[in-house]
């Protein structure tokens, strides 16, 4: 539209002129002072300036609203080609304008509120003091008014609510829906409706109209729609949506946690798991999953190669051991979440032409693709090899319907007779008898209600299993009337189990509510889906046995108390620590379980768990001693004492009371069972010298080894004490009291009586034993004297006596100089064990407030009597059945009830610090935290009138305890040699049997965990090694291995505290020089273990020294999030990475702290966040593309390492390997070159977390486009005094902390001094009005030389001061973020932008309004403050707007109706992606602003727009040259200004076409339109009618040879005043005598007065005789055009004839 030619423009002109003035005036209504009719009138016209170089041409758009006889409103709206250069003409022509000479000439808006004439337009004086725009206005405000009809004019009121309806349907269809022929037809019709519409000629004309177009749209023949059969991953929601069940399509959530503790009581969401392991891959089978990392990426399963290899969707592959993610690169993570979120292979058919949007939002397998899922183990087999087949007959076939929103649904699915899998028929399941359905006892073990087993020939129908519905008859047995259905869940109600068969469950949920009035007893069908099956339905009914909590019932914790109460009084060092550790997890899991009672079935799970880790606990080894010592039984050894009753340490059905000791702790002689003897998980008795006769020597058995009972070695020696032997008659032996010792009492005593020890009811202590093994003879330190204590006699008053035995009850001290003996009652910490074999074995419960008169101690040296007198207090005896606790996984709180009344004044405490001696308020104890996994708890009840009562809570199995033990067995079942150990395979079936146990616990599995992975390793190679601990810093060397050797290795770093060892430090070994959170002790030895899955462990011995004198700090790049770098400066939010749903008005998330910035656009400057940020795209295959810069074709990204992609419109294509996948999210992460100073031993971890850029490497960034420039030649040269050197320190946990940032006099670059930002009126510092267009409510664009200071800046910090002017008094600082608030323009400047969220919230009482300053720091910049103030109309207010769109509309349907293949490759491509952006827009109307911006990016893209050039060819421009110089001849005062401009005009655009020579027809064009116009000039005497007086002879009747009056509308006497005589009969009737009789042929689209004037289009109503007064008008209008030919041409003619 720019450049016109002077020829087109003096043409259009001459026709609007002809027309205007030779057409009667019935063609327009209101004239003079004829008031308008009210309504809305527009006219469009041109604006041109031909006295100035360089103008852009417009067209302006006039809308006049009439109201009352009044103007109301004037709009006046450019068209695309309209250029800010133009802002003052068009603000003038608005409002006014005061000239020089003072004179104030109003603007169109004056006209407002006055009468709707004619005469009121021409009275606006726009000429005196015209700008071209008001001109324009002016004629275009004459055409509108005068197109109106008159007030009052007509009668009738034509209505046009029907058309208006009938056109908008119409609209509203979609053209491919239809046949070619039938859409036309409507289209024909719509148009036609349009017109009438427009014209409103009458009511019948309108009532036509829409019966024509009702008519055409109901005739339209829909198309053939083509279809494409494919699999589809659904969510749970999208698949239920359509098929009838309770919560259909529901997504809804529910923070209640199930019975199981896990959180799946809502309708149809994600099912969201924690666990490491226990069947993770078998989400796989026929769902999609995704493990979530640590690292922020997630990882979709495709299929496991085995239970630690996964295969991902994108065809790569990961390792998973414990959580451990590694991926093929070597990168590993940790997992952080496991989601089941559908169903993967959902047969669908969808329309084909919605097939693209289809596969752009969900998962899509065509036909031909792989199907592949599950992993193989025991009876499950995964599969691979299948190849999908959908056809319109596939069984479960749903049909996908595209929303109006761009989204899908998905119908019920119809039943079918094939596979949907090439080669294979549909399968038919087998029977419910064939697979074994069992209904499951009430139980709950899974949070279910209700559960149906299938434990038979169900392993294929289990590996194709998606999804199960149940329907529900209540008490109806001929499955007639539904009650309710359900849809369920895989995970949270489905399963298949490896060798179980297939678990189906219903748990209480949004998804299932059991109608109103029943309970779930009675009949019901579950109808199972499996991929290639027939859906298979079987029938069954629940019983009030088979529901959950049909009918209430108490749950006993009697068995599982009495479990913990026996595994607590065992002791750590009789047993291996594999075994103690096992047990000590089934405990802990115990005691969760006991606080929680989930239910009774958890409660009996725990139990048997709980008791199985005691009755695998493994003794530690004990040597002999000399002479004759035997191994004793207990119940021989106490025999002889006349200890009758049965004793806690009796063995008995294979259970004895000594069962928690731990083999290291029974070894040899030394240990804390110096004197026992065990079978290797027992201690059986105690080793004895005895006395046994030379007869009944000989009859001893020697084949016996050292566990066995009786083993014996001979002494040299008689010992000092012993008891004799004696074999009876029967073979059995009986032994005597040991004798009498020699050794004195008297330096012996009984100490203060404890209760509720941490090892009994009641712990006394006898000191005077020291430690060593010496027992105390006299004052002296010397005088002591060595000794073994076999055993302990309790005597009470009563008369009765009690055994101890060793680690059970007696504890040798170590360090502390005693012995001591603890012991329990059957109310306190009683000894509740044996499997429900009752009180047999509660010896000791007589002992409840008894009183203890002496203790015999049984050496070596004999019996040592140590006298006492102490009354043992009494334990509650009455009724604590009724007393239950619980405390839920994450409740700060102990539920608690049963309670005896007859204790007073009652407190709770709970162990671990959650508790100390709290009230009970409504049953509850409020808890300091929340209970941990895996940690046994106890729970004391203390009251002033009994001593306290104990009892124990922990938590179940958990699914990594399950994820070990599969572990352990795989290892344990490729071991060498493992079919011939049959240790290793019975602790392989119990592990086996222990994964497949609902009830098994977690301290149990961590014993089986510890003995499995013991004895497996005892199998594996030794490898030696050396440590050094000096300081913090623990240094580790290998003999003849290398760390990587080692499969995922662990440290542990212990000390003995007490009697046992305590942990200094652990962790992942990822590294042989470890920095400990803090510095050991120095001089104490430490024990370093170092445990790997394919080695044994290695044990080192480290002496702590004093730390080695350590300065060094290394100066280096680190990539830091924006939480890391914001947490120390001070800012709102600092250090919160906390997101937002909410978005901002521009649609983004950036309304939450320093998270990372997320965007789904493909284009718009995504490569500027390269310049300084860490920028990763991620893509549909699951990888994250992480870039470093771009090439200089803006197209090929260099990524991080190394390697490089291209990019187009989201299409990615690696160059390495030509794969190519589509961009699904862009983010910016934090900034990627923060310097930062270091300690050197902490760099290896810095680099294992963070990105880091040591010095020497490349900086490089961004992509060179005007004014910004990428670089990647810069050197890092990090210092002390860097500018913005922050400091890295090394957190307890592994983590980095980093300090703020400090000011520094270097650049970071390498031969690069430190560089000084322009000041705020070098960069051209502006505060932008009030827009709000990227989300902002305040905003400051640079936009002077900002273009090094753009491509460098990293952070702007704001700093907010009220109305403080003299900025000291700081309110608020922000922090922001590259992308959400910070911006780069390649030619608008920097643009910073404040957003309201999580990291900017205005102080209270204030709007944002006053003085400000934004720091900005930059790559090799010295930061740089700029102060400003806001006032009000910086700030966008919240308030809601009216958007209007018109403008935006209008570009996108200019941009839609132009052709790629006129423009060059690259203009065409960014418009496209303007256009893209423009659409999304309109659909999400953010703001006004947000629509303006858009509006005027597109425009500016379609003025970009290069057309292609055709082949050159030769342009002569001699002539053109020629008439150019002509001009330096002529003056500007000699001619009038009109005439001058128009000259200008024509000459600035034949310079133009001169220097373009863009061909020889624009050149000649240029050349005659300069001509023409020179012709045209008007000498300034000349006034305006000369040449024309009444009688024209010449064939141009207008003034001057203008074509009429240059205002438009106001035709005056002009053209054809007086009498016509030349050919052309201005009449326009018979009257002509030449041969041109004004016949001439016109096209009008509206036969009711519409006519052309400036190349747009003006609709007139027309009034009066509309027939008669059209036929004139069109008479007139081909004279008009006859004479234009002749007239226009012939005036050029005798211009050039003149000169």
């Amino acid at each position: 539209m720019k450049k016109k030619s002077l020829a087109k423009i003096l043409t259009m002109t001459m026709i609007a002129s002809i027309v205007t003035s030779l057409c009667p005036a019935t063609l327009y209504a209101a004239t003079g002072s004829e008031v308008a009719k009210d309504g809305t009138y527009t006219s469009t016209k041109h604006v041109t300036d031909e006295g100035e170089q360089g103008w852009s041409e417009y067209n302006v758009k006039v809308s006049v609203s009439v109201s009352g006889g009044k103007i109301k409103n004037i709009e006046v709206t450019p068209d695309e080609s309209y250029d800010s250069e133009s802002d003052d003409f068009y603000d003038w022509a608005k409002d006014g304008r005061t000239k020089k000479n003072g004179t104030f000439y109003p603007g169109y808006s004056s006209l407002v509120d006055k009468d709707a004439t004619e005469d009121t337009i021409k009275g606006w004086d726009s000429v005196s003091g015209a700008t071209c725009t008001s001109k324009a206005v002016k004629e275009a405000l004459l055409e509108a008014i005068q197109s109106a009809p008159v007030a009052g004019s007509e009668t009738e009121e034509v209505k046009t609510t029907d058309l208006e309806a009938a056109i908008t349907a119409a609209k509203a269809l979609t053209e491919t829906d239809y046949t070619a022929e039938s859409w036309a037809s409507m289209q024909a019709a719509l148009t036609a409706a349009e017109a009438a519409l427009t014209a409103k000629e009458s009511q019948e004309a309108v009532d036509q109209a829409v019966k024509n177009l009702n008519d055409a749209v109901a005739a339209l023949v829909a198309a053939a729609e083509e279809y494409t059969y494919v699999y589809a991953g659904l969510s749970w929601a999208e698949y239920w949506a359509a098929e009838g069940v309770q919560a259909a399509g529901s997504t809804a959530t529910s923070d209640e946690a199930d019975s199981r503790g896990e959180y799946d009581k809502g309708a149809f969401d994600t099912v969201t798991r924690a666990t490491t392991s226990h069947g993770l891959h078998r989400g796989s089978f026929q769902c999609n999953e995704v493990i979530k990392a640590e690292n922020g990426k997630e990882y979709n399963v495709s299929y496991w190669t085995d239970k630690e290899n996964a295969v991902l969707t994108d065809g790569s592959k990961i390792n998973f051991k414990k959580g451990t993610i590694t991926e093929e690169s070597g990168d590993t993570t940790t997992m952080t979440e496991y989601d089941v979120l559908g169903l993967k292979y959902v047969p669908v058919k969808v329309k084909t032409s919605d097939l693209a949007d289809l596969k752009a939002s969900h998962r899509v397998i065509e036909n031909g693709s792989t199907l592949e899922g599950g992993c193989t183990e025991e009876n499950l087999v995964s599969y691979t090899g299948l190849t999908a087949n959908v056809t319109e007959n596939t069984n479960g076939l749903k049909t996908a319907t595209k929303n109006e929103d761009g989204g899908f649904s998905f119908s019920a699915k119809v039943t079918g007779t094939e596979s949907g899998i090439k080669d294979q028929a549909l399968k038919t399941a087998p029977s419910a008898e064939e697979v074994g359905l069992t209904v499951k006892d009430a139980k709950g073990s899974y949070g279910e209600f209700l559960r149906v087993d299938l434990t038979k020939n169900s392993v294929d129908l289990g590996s194709n299993m998606q999804t199960v519905t149940w329907k529900y008859y209540g008490d109806d047995d001929t499955y007639q009337n539904v009650k309710a259905t359900y849809g369920t869940k895989f995970a949270a109600d489905n399963w298949m189990h490896k060798s179980k068969g297939i678990q189906l469950t219903l748990t209480k949920s949004a998804r299932c509510t059991l109608p109103e009035g029943t309970d779930g007893t009675g009949y019901w069908t579950i109808t199972i889906s499996a991929l290639g099956y027939e859906d298979v339905t079987y029938q069954f009914q629940a019983t009030s046995k088979n529901v959950v909590g049909a009918v209430e019932k108490e749950v006993d914790t009697a068995k599982l108390e009495a479990a913990i109460a026996k595994a607590e009084s065992l002791k750590e060092s009789d047993y291996t620590a594999a075994s103690w550790a096992a047990m000590q997890t089934k405990l802990g899991e115990a005691k969760d379980e006991l606080a929680a009672k989930h239910s009774q079935a958890a409660v009996d799970e725990a139990t048997e768990h709980l008791n199985a880790a005691i009755e695998a606990l493994v003794k530690a080894e004990t040597a002999t001693a000399k002479y004759v010592v035997m191994n004793v039984p207990y119940n021989d050894f106490y025999e002889a004492y006349g200890l009758a009753d049965k004793a806690v340490w009796e063995v008995e059905a294979g259970v004895d009371a000594v069962s928690t000791a731990t083999a290291n702790k029974f070894k040899g002689t030394t240990g804390l069972a110096k004197g026992t003897y065990n079978n290797g998980k027992y201690i059986m008795g105690v080793t004895i010298p005895v006395e046994v006769s030379a007869e009944d020597y000989a009859k001893l058995n020697t084949a016996l080894t050292a566990e066995n009972d009786y083993y014996f070695t001979t002494l040299d020696t008689k010992p000092e004490a012993s008891s004799k032997l004696t074999i009876n008659a029967d073979g059995s032996y009986s032994f005597s009291k040991v004798s009498d010792a020699t050794v004195t009492n008297q330096y012996l005593s009984v100490g203060d009586l404890d209760l509720n020890g941490g090892y009994g009811d009641y712990e006394v202590t006898i000191t005077g034993l020291g430690t060593n093994g010496k027992i105390k003879t006299g004052e002296g330190e010397a005088d002591t004297k060595d000794y073994v204590l076999y055993g302990a006699i309790l005597n009470t008053a009563s008369g009765k006596s009690y055994g101890m035995t060793c680690l059970e009850n007696i504890w040798i001290g170590t360090k502390v100089p005693n012995v001591e003996i603890a012991w329990s009652i059957k109310e306190g910490q009683g000894l509740k064990r044996a499997h429900g074999k009752g009180d047999a074995f509660y010896q000791f419960a007589d002992m409840n407030g008894a009183k203890l008169t002496g203790v015999t101690l049984i050496t070596d040296l004999g019996l040592i009597e140590v006298p006492c007198d102490v009354q043992l207090d009494e334990y509650y005896t009455g009724d604590l059945s009724g007393l239950t606790y619980s405390m839920a996984e994450g409740a700060k709180e102990l539920s608690i009830s049963g309670i005896p009344s007859d204790l007073k004044d009652v407190k709770v405490s709970v162990s671990g610090g959650l508790a100390e001696k709290q009230e009970v308020v409504d049953g509850k104890v409020t808890l300091k935290k929340a209970p941990e996994e895996g940690v046994s708890y106890t729970i004391t009840i203390y009251s002033s009138n009994y001593p306290e009562i104990t009892r124990t809570v922990s938590m179940p199995i958990t699914e990594n305890q399950k994820v070990q033990l599969q572990k352990w067995i795989d290892k344990a079942e490729a071991t060498s040699g493992y079919e011939n150990n049959a240790d290793l395979k019975e602790h392989v079936q119990e592990a086996k049997d222990m994964i497949a146990n609902q009830n098994a616990l977690s301290a149990e599995a961590a014993e089986l965990i510890g003995e499995l992975e013991s004895k497996v390793k005892a199998t594996y190679e030794t490898i030696s090694a050396t440590a050094t601990l000096k300081g913090s810093d623990l240094a580790i060397t290998l003999q003849e291995k290398e760390l990587a050797d080692l499969v995922n290795p662990t440290y542990t770093l212990t000390y003995r505290q007490g009697r046992g060892m305590a942990t200094f430090a652990s962790g992942d070994l990822t590294s042989l020089a470890i920095a400990l959170g803090k510095a050991p002790t120095v001089g104490t030895e430490y024990t370093l273990t170092i445990a790997s899955e394919n080695y044994q462990d290695i044990t080192v011995k480290v002496t702590a020294e004093e730390a080695a004198v350590e300065n060094e700090y290394t100066y280096v790049y680190t990539g830091l999030s924006w939480a890391e770098y914001w947490a120390a400066e001070d800012v709102q939010a600092a250090g919160d990475a906390t997101s937002s749903t909410e978005v901002d008005s521009k649609g983004e998330s950036d309304k939450g702290a320093f998270d990372t910035v997320t965007r789904a656009t493909t284009n718009h400057g995504l490569h500027r966040g390269s310049f300084q940020c860490n920028a990763v795209i991620k893509a549909e295959n699951g990888k994250e593309y992480n870039v470093s810069y771009w090439e200089s074709d803006g197209k090929t990204a260099v990524l991080t390492d190394g390697s490089k992609i291209t990019f187009n419109k989201g299409a990615i294509t690696e160059l390495s390997s030509g794969e190519s996948t589509t961009m699904t999210e862009y983010d910016v992460l934090g900034l990627k070159y923060v310097p930062v100073k270091v300690k050197t031993s902490d760099l290896a971890d810095l680099k294992a977390s963070h990105r880091v850029i040591e010095n020497g490497s490349t900086l490089e960034g961004g992509y060179t486009e005007q004014k910004l420039v990428s670089y990647k030649d810069l050197v890092a040269e990090v210092t002390e005094n860097t500018n913005g050197l922050k400091t890295a320190t090394k957190n307890e946990d592994g983590s980095f902390s980093f300090s703020a940032k400090t000011a520094g006099t270097e650049s970071g670059i390498k031969d690069q001094a430190l560089k000084t930002a322009p000041s705020a009126e070098e960069v051209g510092l502006t505060v932008k009005d009030a827009s709000g267009s990227y989300g902002e409510f305040l905003r400051v664009d640079l936009k002077g030389n900002y273009g090094d200071l753009g491509s460098n800046m990293q952070t702007v910090t704001w700093k907010y001061y009220g109305d403080d002017d003299t900025y000291q008094n700081v309110k608020a600082t922000y922090g922001t973020k590259f992308a959400a608030d910070n911006w780069m323009h390649k030619v608008m400047g920097i643009q910073l932008g404040l957003t309201k969220s999580a990291r900017c919230t205005l102080p209270e009482g204030t709007d944002g309004t006053g003085y400000w300053t934004v720091t900005i720091a930059a790559l090799g910049y010295e930061d740089v403050t700029y102060k400003f103030q806001a006032t009000s109309d910086n700030i966008v207010s919240d308030s809601d707007e009216k958007i209007s769109t018109t403008a935006l509309e209008a570009a996108i349907t200019k941009a839609e109706g132009l052709k790629e293949s006129d423009y060059t490759a690259a203009s065409w491509a960014n418009m496209q992606t303007e256009l893209g952006e423009a659409k999304d827009e309109l659909a999400a109307k953010h703001s006004q602003a947000a629509v303006d911006e858009a509006t005027g990016h597109l425009n500016a893209a379609i003025a970009a727009l290069e057309k292609v050039k055709a082949p050159a060819a030769t342009v002569d421009t001699a002539a053109l040259e020629t008439s150019i110089s002509e001009s330096e001849t002529l003056k500007e005062s000699d001619y009038t200004a009109e005439s001058w401009a128009t000259y200008q005009a024509a000459l600035q655009s034949a310079r133009a076409a001169l220097e373009a020579k863009k061909s020889q027809e624009a050149v000649d064009e240029a050349k005659a339109a300069l001509d023409a116009a020179k012709a045209g000039l008007v000498k300034a005497s000349d006034s305006n009618n000369s040449g024309n007086n009444g009688n024209n002879n010449g064939a141009n009747n207008g003034n001057n040879g203008n074509n009429g009056n240059n205002n438009g509308a106001d035709n005056g006497n002009n053209g054809s005043n007086g009498n016509n005589n030349d050919a052309n009969n201005g009449n326009g009737n018979t009257n002509n005598n030449n041969s041109n009789n004004g016949n001439i042929t016109t096209t009008t689209d509206n036969v009711n007065g519409t006519v052309t004037s400036n190349a747009e289009t003006a609709t007139s109503p027309a009034t009066g005789d509309v027939a008669g007064n059209v036929a004139s008008g069109l008479g007139w209008l081909g004279l008009a055009i006859s004479s234009l030919g002749a007239g226009l041409g012939g005036e050029f003619w005798k211009r050039k004839k003149r000169k």
